[in-house]
């Protein structure tokens, strides 16, 4: 059953058992007994302590350890490898691996590696770690829970470390040579010709921002991070960003051009927020929005209009976080563009906003797809920034 049908494994497993509990073969002691296994119930417990690490978004502190200035496959294999080592070390594989992959694509398109050279490694070092200690892999603490019932002899936390982290270090050296020689380039023809589509989008630094005060490059607003700032309205100057050293502050809005990957980057950056959110508050909450692409048909009533001063918000409840204009960016701030037939919107709304839209005259739906739920810890420090 495991292996033919699509049953889930935890279904199978316990119906198994029931079914030998209610037929007799086993005993409702021998039924129980695997339930007071130590390894099983640290294996458990452990299954709490990671999902408290992606719920809160401590994993994601970790993150700074890639650093965006590598240009050597060699050096960005082993920059990624070894903190989901260690991490792995103590936490469940699956979880960090989880959580470490969209880190990884994220990573690898900043500094322009191929994500296919990076997958395998990824998951190959989350099993080094596992061979590290005894919490590194449920197989081992199942493996001490029998020995020690067995045996009497009980396995210390670092142990197999002994053979463990030899064997890891060795499988480094091994993954690295071998995921450069023999590992594709899957990039799509997207990716390696880049997207065509260019966005304005702009926001503003938000009263008690972690950004208030830091230049540009300190913020690391910059080319450098893939970030293609275009201007700075202050006091309703305009003001080119091209003085790194200039220093942001409260109320700032900035107008960023780019394709959706650095739109959707620029969305997460601690302390600011769309424009549109300030001028517009949509009736569902952000956690629980998703992002929508639609073109304005020839056929929409706000053509020709500004989004802002109309009724936008509440016929849609939908918030314009970027426009592109025949693949191109918009000069300006987003309140002073009037629609055009033919222009494509990243609009910030419900999830059952393509539902109800999809044979809309007023929009073309292009995609949508689901707005990640910020980690507590991070909802909670910077409330700001979602």
């Amino acid at each position: 059953m495991l292996a033919k049908t699509r049953i889930p494994p935890e279904w199978i497993c316990l119906g198994t058992l029931v079914l030998l509990l209610a037929t007799g073969i086993l005993t409702d002691k021998e039924a129980v007994a695997g339930a007071s296994n130590r390894g099983m119930l640290t294996v458990a417990i452990l299954f709490i302590v990671a999902g408290a690490f992606q719920e809160t978004g401590a994993i994601q502190m970790l993150t700074f350890l890639l650093s965006p200035r590598i240009k050597k496959m060699p050096v960005a294999l082993l920059r990624m490898m070894v903190p989901v080592t260690v991490l792995s070390a103590f936490l469940n594989n699956t979880p960090v691996v989880a959580i470490f992959i969209p880190a990884v694509k994220a990573w690898a398109k900043k500094i322009k590696v191929p994500v296919s050279k990076l997958m395998i490694p990824l998951s190959y070092s989350a099993v080094f770690g596992g061979t590290c200690t005894l919490i590194g892999t449920s197989t081992n603490l199942v493996v001490s829970g029998i020995i020690e019932k067995d045996m009497g002899v009980q396995i210390g936390l670092f142990e197999i470390a002994k053979a463990g982290l030899p064997f890891a270090l060795l499988m480094f050296a091994i993954v690295t040579i071998m995921s450069i020689l023999l590992l594709p380039d899957r990039s799509s023809a997207i990716e390696q010709m880049g997207d065509p589509k260019q966005y304005t989008m702009e926001m503003i630094v938000n009263p008690g921002s972690v950004l208030i005060g830091k230049t540009i490059q300190q913020a690391e607003l910059t080319e450098e991070n893939d970030i293609n700032l275009l201007e700075i309205i202050r006091d309703r100057e305009s003001i080119p960003a091209t003085d790194y050293s200039m220093k942001l502050m409260e109320d700032d809005r900035l107008v960023f051009g780019g394709v959706l990957g650095m739109i959707s980057e620029v969305q997460k950056i601690k302390g600011l927020v769309p424009v549109m959110d300030r001028l517009f508050e949509i009736e569902t909450p952000r956690p629980d929005r998703c992002f929508v692409e639609a073109v304005v048909s020839n056929s929409n009533r706000f053509i020709g209009r500004s989004i802002v001063g109309t009724h936008f918000r509440h016929i849609y409840d939908a918030v314009v976080l970027a426009i592109s204009r025949a693949g191109k960016q918009i000069q300006g701030s987003l309140d002073s563009i009037k629609l055009e037939e033919g222009d494509t919107l990243l609009l910030e709304t419900h999830p059952q906003f393509y539902l109800r839209n999809k044979n809309s005259q007023d929009f073309h739906l292009i995609s949508s797809w689901r707005n990640r739920r910020p980690p507590v810890i991070i909802r909670r420090f910077y409330p700001v920034s979602y």
